[in-house]
């Protein structure tokens, strides 16, 4: 977790490029930071999952643990806490994808070795996972903007907006 960011790329004068605090356990900092913020969704997105074996796998069937940081755990304390979990991946070793468990392994090749233990409520497969991630981050944006506006309701009404004439054929 990223406390203080600075440097010559910063719109700062810190002098230090970044200051990092790194949680010891990483159980107890995934429950600390989802009671801190108490998130509504946890989203993963092309983050490696592990498999049945205890093992992260890239899709060659490849071990990556030393690569990928233990986050499993925020999928399964955000259920224990009655958070909706969104997971999108394009490869079924994502986080969240074993709920295409059925499909994965029999369609993807080395599906029964890399697909994730874990499946999210909502999992998003694509061919490309950031394509969906677009996608969500834009109906987000969407979401907070007309959640967050100071206008009427009266000068914001949906049945009133046209598409702009470029658009309409």
């Amino acid at each position: 977790m990223y406390i203080l960011n600075g440097g010559a790329h910063a719109d700062n004068n810190v002098d230090i490029q970044e200051f990092m605090i790194m949680p010891v356990g990483a159980e107890s900092f995934a429950e600390d930071l989802l009671d801190a913020f108490s998130p509504t969704h946890v989203v993963t997105l092309e983050r490696p999952g592990k498999a049945c074996d205890g093992h992260y796998h890239n899709m060659r069937g490849i071990v990556i643990d030393s690569m990928t940081a233990d986050a499993d755990c925020f999928l399964s304390l955000a259920r224990e806490k009655n958070i909706c979990t969104i997971s999108i991946g394009d490869g079924g070793n994502e986080m969240g994808m074993g709920a295409f468990r059925k499909e994965i392994e029999s369609f993807v090749p080395l599906g029964s070795e890399i697909c994730s233990q874990q499946g999210a409520d909502y999992a998003l497969a694509s061919g490309v996972s950031n394509w969906w991630g677009i996608g969500a981050a834009a109906l987000l944006s969407r979401e907070t903007q007309s959640r967050n506006r100071k206008c009427s309701a009266a000068s914001f009404r949906p049945e009133e907006q046209t598409a702009p004439q470029d658009f309409v054929k």
